[in-house]
C-alpha cells in the first residue's frame, strides 16, 4: 500500500517536473495554428519581456514554429542553430543588434521575421537558407547592399524591407 502511494507520488512529481513546461509551451498543429505549419511543435513566447531564450527551448529540436516577437532580446544565442527542424521564426519587435552565424544551420526555415529590430548587419550565412520563402527585414537601416546580396543569394525568397 505504501509502495503504491510512493509510486503514484513519484509519477506526479515526474509529470510536473517534465510535463508542465512542455504542456504550457506546446501547441499541436491541430490547435488553431494560423502559421500554416502542419506537423510539429509551436512555441509561442511572444510578449514575455524575455532578454534571453530559455535553454530548455533551444534543446527542443522538434520545434517547427518559434515566436519570440515583442520581447527584449538583444541577440539570438548560437544555440538557435540546434533547432534543425525550425520552419518559422518570428523575432520581430525586439532589440536585436546582430544575428548569430548559426542561423545558417536552419536549413528547413521557410519564413523568418527580423523586422523592427536594431540589426547592424546580416550574417552571410543567411544565404544558406535556400528553403526560405519569406524574409522580413522591415526597419533594417544598415547597408542596403546586404539586402541586395541576399536577393542574389536567395532568388526564390520574397524579401520585405524598407
Amino acid at each position: 500500500m505504501i509502495r503504491s502511494k510512493f509510486i503514484a507520488v513519484l509519477i506526479i512529481v515526474v509529470l510536473l517536473a517534465f510535463g508542465a513546461g512542455y504542456f504550457i509551451s506546446h501547441h499541436n498543429s491541430s490547435s488553431n495554428n494560423s502559421t500554416g505549419v502542419s506537423n510539429g511543435k509551436t512555441v509561442d513566447l511572444s510578449g514575455q519581456q524575455l532578454t534571453t531564450i530559455p535553454e530548455s527551448v533551444l534543446n527542443q529540436t522538434n520545434i517547427t514554429n518559434l515566436n519570440l516577437s515583442n520581447n527584449q532580446l538583444v541577440t539570438l544565442p548560437a544555440g538557435i542553430g540546434k533547432l534543425i527542424n525550425l520552419q518559422v521564426l518570428n523575432v520581430e519587435n525586439n532589440r536585436l543588434v546582430s544575428l548569430p552565424t548559426e542561423i545558417g544551420k536552419l536549413k528547413h526555415l521557410t519564413s523568418a521575421d527580423f523586422s523592427n529590430n536594431r540589426l547592424m548587419g546580416l550574417p552571410p550565412q543567411l544565404g544558406n537558407l535556400t528553403q526560405l520563402k519569406f524574409l522580413n527585414l522591415t526597419g533594417y537601416k544598415s547597408s542596403p547592399r546586404d539586402i541586395e546580396q541576399l536577393r542574389i543569394m536567395l532568388p526564390n525568397t520574397q524579401i520585405k524591407s524598407s
